[in-house]
């Protein structure tokens, strides 16, 4: 490698010759300090600031010429001759950012070190949104009906990008855009995913940065008060007998008089259920606010209990060949269920929300609705805690004979089309 001192102009750089073949060459400024030009046999031309640090010589790349020109290249050079000066090495700095985690692999990061060894239970649910909205779709990834999946219009691949590139700007825009393709919660969903990981690498210790989803403001959504009405009760039910395979039938009603969740009772084990006592005990692992729950099971549960528990063997009540070992949520059965009984506006969810609803109506109090729900009030923990599931059941058990009661009532009630005695 041969070096030479010259003054850089674009005359002067444009006219030097190229080294042979397979070497490089190297010309200095005679302006600014450390400057300099590397030419390849091939004609590349590249500037570099070249210091001697602690006992050795740094190369930090500036820029490619003629993209930059002499004068950016001395202001550059020029900028980084101070931070020298002020002890710091550039170098070290551009080292540094080729060693900053990536967008994906912060987010592994965040699985890996947190999210699965604290047993989150929304991990599929994160995943599939990283990939949808901020990440890449695996190959050959697929909907049930075999077409291959696409992101939606707005998201973004940030799979590659370094976290400080990514800035609020950035965030601002994509949550927007979703917001509009998307829907208002599952663009919430996503800011709040990214913003857990910048908050949880940062109290690792292993990011200093801002957050950029922080200060983010989350779209307004509207809280669901949809449960099913008096009126709707007994047609819920005449559709429901219609509904194709027992155990689908068994776990909508199930899904309706136990109000818990429909992944628990989709994935109910017969080891977590106590038919003598009538207790069903969801482990702290299967419960959403990481507390064991204990679900009373009425004299209505424990009779679709019973009958299953002939007909289903294996772990679980609802068993299936799927890839989980239970059945899926029954979302084709559910949707001719809500047309055959002329229901809008309903969603599966909405039949936990009518078991407590119609707790309230009979007289329960908030209290012992939230102990049945197995809901989490930090106001109200204290309470729980000396609550006995005794009045839990009395309370779920005057809500079940309410709703049934409906639907008995409409079954002994005359057709509307009667004929009149002559």
């Amino acid at each position: 490698m041969s070096e030479s001192k010259i003054r850089f102009n674009k005359t002067t750089i444009d006219k030097l010759p190229l080294p042979a073949q397979g070497r490089r060459a190297t010309w200095f400024d005679d302006e600014v300090k450390g400057l300099a030009l590397r030419v390849t046999s091939a004609g590349a031309k590249s500037f570099y600031l070249v210091r001697w640090i602690e006992n050795r010589a740094e190369w930090v790349r500036l820029g490619g010429y003629p993209a930059m020109t002499v004068e950016q290249a001395r202001k550059a050079a020029t900028k980084l001759n101070g931070e020298i000066a002020n002890g710091r090495n550039p170098a070290d700095v551009k080292r540094e950012k080729r060693a900053e985690m990536t967008l994906r692999e912060a987010f592994d990061t965040y699985l890996n070190r947190y999210a699965i060894p604290h047993g989150l239970k929304t991990i599929p649910a994160m995943r599939d949104m990283f990939d949808l909205y901020l990440g890449k779709l695996p190959d050959g990834d697929r909907k049930r009906h075999g077409r291959e999946r696409t992101k939606p219009d707005g998201a973004v691949d940030w799979t590659n990008r370094k976290l400080s590139a990514i800035r609020r700007e950035d965030v601002t825009k994509l949550h927007a855009n979703l917001g509009i393709t998307c829907g208002t919660y599952s663009s919430n969903r996503m800011l709040e995913l990214l913003r857990a990981i910048f908050n949880r690498l940062k109290k690792m210790g292993l990011i200093s940065l801002e957050n950029p989803a922080a200060g983010v403001e989350k779209f307004r959504e509207q809280k669901r008060d949809r449960f099913l009405q008096a009126d709707e009760i007994p047609r819920f039910f005449a559709a429901l007998s219609e509904v194709e395979g027992e155990a689908t039938r068994d776990a909508l009603l199930l899904l309706l008089l136990t109000g818990a969740r429909r992944s628990n009772v989709l994935a109910m084990r017969w080891e977590d259920l106590d038919l003598t006592l009538g207790r069903w005990r969801i482990p702290s692992e299967h419960s959403k606010n990481g507390d064991v729950l204990v679900v009373p099971l009425t004299s209505a549960t424990l009779e679709i209990l019973k009958r299953r528990q002939q007909e289903a063997s294996g772990e679980y009540v609802f068993p299936s060949d799927s890839k989980t070992g239970y059945i899926t949520p029954p979302k084709g059965a559910w949707q001719r269920l809500l047309k055959r009984a002329d229901l809008t506006g309903v969603r599966l969810h909405d039949l936990r929300r009518s078991l407590a609803s119609w707790m309230v109506i009979e007289g329960a109090s908030l209290v012992v609705t939230g102990g049945a729900l197995g809901h989490k009030d930090p106001q109200s923990t204290a309470i729980y805690a000396r609550l006995s599931v005794d009045p839990v059941k009395h309370a779920m058990e005057k809500a079940q004979s309410a709703i049934l009661g409906l639907v008995e009532k409409a079954d002994k009630r005359e057709p509307a089309n009667a004929e009149s005695p002559a």
